[in-house]
């Protein structure tokens, strides 16, 4: 069993009972260890990253009895958790017994994850981040482990502290030490979780990087502080990584970038996006986008610069926005998502395919690099060409000619295409409802179903485009927006020669032909006032990829050839919902019922319930009947269609559909594959549709400190980690010193009471950068609010002397020497302290300022000793001893 997450610290007086859904007057009544209890439980499980696979889970709840209330219950009710939730009082040895009762309950594979923990546990070594001074009291502190199986753990690529051992778990003995959990190499597996981070390239596609939040407030804020921590992390993956795996909740946002600069920059543009639409009525409504010398000043030059609000339904107050590029493929959005996310459909495309295609993807996602070989594969075996290899893509790179001005090639690898499509699809974890296909779509669609097997679907693939390729005859194709019912009548004089292509709406009918008869049918319409319009012929490599429209009697008359061809296909149950487009709305899901759609009228009824044979020689005589296939998707609670292809083709006739218009997502595209499929899937996440953050790569760093929402305080009790401070904050009389404008200020432990008035007052003397170390980057506090510009968040442990070197070596880089030092870190403070003195020893400082911990109570005296100790060591140096009379540092 593996400690994957860790949540510790003190209790304090405020809670933020709206996030639990306790009201004020019972968290009132709840104790302070309580209240902690339940904060550093979602911490803790923010620092597990597995807080994505939280809600609806099995997860189980276990702690140490603290009071009379059910902390435990509560967490699950908060979270949605359906496992066990368990309190078991043992007096003081209750917090251990929870973590030894957690580790049991991960006997039972049901339970993917365990919370356990309490008051009066502690960790041997203390793994935490916050590094609680040992001279707390120990009933003052608060610590929650997140248990997973090993196994677990390393396939979801989570980060692991620790192995609990079986000789782990230690009750207290007679001398009165605390219950503690002894950990098997725990700072090696701290330091070295042995995941590693991916690559930074100047080429990598966009980065997706989801948020999550309560309300639009809470989203402006998570935005506000992400755009400071993005610079911390050593990646933009990593800090994706991280951030990614939060507990979702009813209001969401992605931002899609290629560098830490862009992130910051667009999570900025959102924050005040969210801040002007909440300036209206609370809803949201169109904010014009900035033009000009606006957006230049406000967004970077290599970042997208325009962002639009759109209006939501009235019933829903959330925030809605649309990113539009001025030139890079990046967006983002925000929406809250209603009372359910309804259905997804994947509607694979019959055309579209491109030489470029899946090149990207494959460097990318190796699951997608697996299955697009498996589907070639298939491919060959059936007797088709090799239309995918890893070094040429999909091209014939054989014989000459990309392979693409033959049918035969192209439709073979766009179904091989499609089908890897659709598996990495489902490895980012979406949830398909049902499939359809648009013509040659079909048969990967039946592919992905179930319905047909990977060796059969390649079969009615190659042969299916052998036949289409001997469709040679004039060809000519108009759309009309009339009815069914209308075009049969307009059709039925010219039946020999022109025929009903494809049904794409209500009003939506494509007919193909000879074009002498489509010329003629396009003047019947017009007299009988019928808009019509004939479609130009794209020819080439266009014709061949399927955006051209065959000749529909020819193709009636080719089908008879393609079902001999196809003699002893075996049809499946399907898996997923299969609704036909050739059977219009023929709904396929073991059972094969039949379910007429209003556009039956054309065309002819289901010829049999399996897609043998029979059923492909129709699919090839079409018509394509979208429309019905959709009508059905909808009865059955579809609400988004993704359209899988190499490019967007159906989704302006999908958009038709009023329930569609904006759920519609296309995840191919010729210029930036990869940015298309990671927007499509933004689009799912804020349409309130979950996705397995797994796919994104390993979780080797925890995201930013989560911030909760209390009620506002003044700089003297301002509390950023729920520390709260039992006397009024006195600032301390920093010395006189001279600040030099062109130099750089380091302040160790800037985001804590005692460091923001240190940060404060360097900025009041006239420091124009000042650089903030923390080992948990977050939104600047109050006092510092609106000096965004002179500060820099650099994520950083002072203890970790090879950390602290790099950070401070980083600093040096940038040209700007260091000229002062203040360390308001947290106890013990000597270990950080030393190393800011030894490691800035030849910068030309002026000043280093040393802050003691009022947190050290009785012992405050010895500390205060030991830093003028520490002092008088630099004597060559103006170190300043400065005391605080009470408040937390960070």
């Amino acid at each position: 069993m593996a400690i994957v997450g860790v949540g510790c610290r003190a209790t304090g007086t405020q809670f933020d009972h709206e996030w639990f859904g306790i009201g004020a007057l019972e968290a009132a009544g709840m104790s302070p260890r309580l209240r902690a209890n339940l904060e550093v439980a979602v911490e803790a499980l923010d620092d597990s990253g597995l807080g994505f696979l939280a809600r609806g889970s099995n997860a189980a709840v276990v702690f140490g009895a603290g009071g009379a209330t059910n902390s435990a219950h509560q967490l699950s009710r908060a979270l949605d958790l359906r496992g066990p939730s368990l309190t078991v009082d043992s007096e003081r040895d209750s917090p251990l017994v929870a973590v030894d009762m957690g580790v049991r309950l991960l006997a039972d594979p049901g339970v993917p994850f365990v919370i356990a923990g309490g008051v009066d546990l502690a960790l041997l070594p203390d793994i935490s981040d916050l590094h609680t001074p040992e001279t707390h009291s120990p009933d003052a502190l608060c610590t929650v482990v997140v248990l997973q199986r090993t196994a677990d753990a390393e396939r979801t690529g989570t980060r692991r502290y620790a192995e609990i051992v079986p000789t782990g778990l230690g009750f207290p003995d007679t001398g009165g030490k605390p219950a503690r959990i002894a950990l098997h190499d725990a700072l090696a597996s701290h330091r070295s979780p042995g995941l590693g981070s991916p690559p930074a390239h100047s080429d990598d596609p966009p980065v997706l990087i989801p948020l999550t939040g309560r309300d639009p407030a809470a989203l402006r804020e998570l935005a506000l502080q992400w755009s400071a921590a993005v610079f911390s992390y050593r990646t933009l993956h990593e800090f994706s990584a991280a951030t990614s795996r939060l507990t979702p909740e009813a209001t969401r946002a992605t931002v899609l970038a290629h560098t830490p600069g862009e992130a910051a920059a667009q999570l900025r543009v959102l924050a005040r996006r969210i801040s002007a639409a909440a300036t209206t009525s609370g809803i949201p409504r169109p904010i014009p986008a900035p033009s000009g010398r606006e957006a230049a000043q406000r967004v970077p030059a290599h970042a997208p610069g325009a962002v639009e609000c759109l209006p939501t339904h009235d019933a829903v107050q959330s925030v809605s926005s649309i990113f539009r590029p001025y030139g890079a493929s990046t967006m983002f959005s925000a929406r809250r998502p209603g009372s359910g996310a309804g259905g997804v459909l994947l509607l694979f495309s019959g055309g579209g395919g491109h030489p470029r295609m899946g090149r990207a993807l494959a460097a990318r996602y190796p699951v997608f690099g697996r299955a697009v070989t498996e589907a070639a594969d298939a491919v060959v075996t059936a007797g088709g060409p090799r239309v995918w290899t890893p070094r040429h893509g999909f091209t014939n790179h054989g014989e000459s000619g990309s392979g693409w001005e033959s049918v035969s090639f192209a439709h073979p690898a766009l179904f091989v295409f499609q089908v890897a499509m659709a598996e990495l699809l489902g490895s980012w974890g979406v949830r398909t409802s049902g499939v359809a296909g648009y013509g040659a779509g079909e048969v990967a669609a039946a592919v992905v179903s179930g319905a047909l097997s990977m060796a059969d679907g390649a079969r009615v693939a190659i042969a299916r485009a052998r036949v289409l390729a001997r469709a040679e005859a004039p060809t000519a194709a108009a759309v009309l927006e009339a009815t069914p019912a209308e075009v049969a009548r307009l059709v039925e004089p010219m039946r020999a020669d022109v025929g009903v292509a494809a049904i794409d709406g209500p009003r939506s009918i494509t007919v193909s032909g000879d074009p002498r008869y489509i010329d003629a049918l396009v003047r019947r319409a017009h007299r009988r006032a019928i808009f019509a319009q004939r479609i130009a012929d794209p020819g080439g490599e266009e014709r061949a990829t399927g955006r051209a429209v065959p000749h529909m009697p020819v193709l009636r008359a080719l089908a008879p050839q393609l079902t001999a061809e196809l003699a002893g296909i075996a049809s499946r149950a399907a898996e997923l919902t299969f609704y036909s487009t050739t059977h219009h709305g023929t709904r396929f899901d073991g059972s094969a019922r039949h379910t007429p759609g209003p556009s039956e009228a054309v065309g002819s009824s289901p010829a049999g319930e399996r897609m043998d044979a029979g059923y492909w020689g129709a699919n090839l005589a079409g018509p394509v009947d979208l429309a019905a296939a959709l009508e059905g998707a909808v009865r059955d609670g579809v609400s988004t269609v993704v359209e899988v292809g190499a490019q967007a083709v159906l989704m302006p006739a999908v958009r038709e559909f009023p329930m569609f218009r904006d759920a519609t997502h296309p995840v191919g595209s010729r210029e930036d594959e990869p940015a298309a499929l990671l927007r499509a899937l933004a689009n799912l996440y804020t349409g309130g549709h979950e996705l397995d953050w797994t796919a994104i790569g390993p979780f080797t760093t925890a995201p930013p400190q989560r911030l909760w929402r209390r009620t506002p305080s003044s700089l003297g009790s301002w509390e950023p980690d729920g520390q709260s401070a039992s006397e009024e904050t006195m600032p301390p009389p920093f010395p006189v010193v001279s600040i030099r404008p062109e130099g750089t200020y380091v302040v160790a432990g800037g985001l804590g009471t005692q460091g923001a008035v240190a940060v404060r007052w360097l900025l009041d003397q006239g420091a124009r950068d000042v650089v903030v170390l923390t080992r948990s980057p977050r939104a600047l506090p109050p006092p510092l609010e609106g000096m965004e510009d002179r500060i820099v968040v650099v994520r950083c442990d002072a203890r970790d002397r090879v950390d602290l070197a790099t950070a401070l070596q980083d600093i040096r880089e940038c040209g700007v020497p260091i000229r002062g030092i203040v360390h308001a870190a947290c106890a013990p403070p000597l270990v950080s302290a030393a190393n800011l003195l030894d490691l800035t020893a030849a910068d030309p400082t002026d000043f280093t300022v040393l802050l003691t911990d009022p947190l050290l109570g009785s012992n405050l005296h010895l500390a205060r000793a030991a830093v003028q100790e520490l002092a008088a060591a630099h004597a060559d140096r103006r170190v300043v001893c400065v005391e605080w009379q009470s408040g937390p540092a960070a």
